[in-house]
């Protein structure tokens, strides 16, 4: 499943959703309008009459585009890293860790005294990925991405004898391992959220 088959078929959804919604509201209870082509007057009676029904409807119209796209972005970016790390992990992936790291502790020798002085060069490290036009952009995207969710909560920092550098290469690397294997149950989900919307919108009155 690509991007653009994912945004297709979150599209095709919403459209659908979002049509079938706002003929349920605008059909169900006395008082409707008669006048199904009038967006305005539909929408205050539906508003008026059905608050939460007419809450959802909105949120599904400015939600789901959203969702779909972020949904399909990380897909596709765990489904890259899934490749990438299976195919290229020692040729490829792993060199340009050393490099990055080689390069940041050659500009940076000092040991991290506190969370501070980790978050400064965490920044700086993910900009040398980032800027790195040697690589290649969708390695470099993975690995900033690895990057980003590195957390140091449970490292010691009085303790003087960790190489921090070797420490945050490491944790890197277990990131790349979590996010490698792509799931579609997030997009099924949000998929089945919306046609929830619509079973309660078409079986409530609220």
């Amino acid at each position: 499943m690509t991007f653009v088959k994912i945004n297709l078929l979150g599209f095709i959804s919403t459209v659908s959703v979002i049509i079938i919604e706002f003929a349920i509201l605008s059909t169900q209870g006395e008082g409707a309008p008669t006048n199904s082509y009038s967006f305005i007057p539909n929408f205050v009676y539906n508003f008026w009459n059905r608050p939460i029904g007419t809450f959802l409807w909105l949120l599904t119209c400015f939600a789901s585009s959203i969702t779909f796209f972020i949904l399909g972005n990380n897909y596709i970016i765990s489904k890259v890293a899934h490749q990438i790390l299976t195919d290229k992990s020692e040729s490829l992936v792993y060199p340009f860790l050393d490099k990055i790291f080689l390069r940041s502790k050659n500009n940076s020798p000092h040991v991290f005294k506190n969370i501070g002085d980790y978050s400064v060069n965490k920044i700086r490290m993910i900009q040398s990925v980032q800027e790195d036009q040697n690589e290649n952009k969708w390695l470099r995207r993975i690995i900033a991405f690895a990057m980003k969710r590195v957390k140091l909560d449970d490292v010691d920092f009085k303790n003087k004898n960790q190489d921090f550098y070797e420490i945050f290469k490491t944790k890197t690397i277990q990131n790349l391992k979590e996010i490698s294997e792509p799931s579609k149950m997030p997009i099924w989900i949000a998929l089945i959220i919306q046609w929830l919307i619509l079973i309660f919108i078409w079986k409530t009155n609220y």
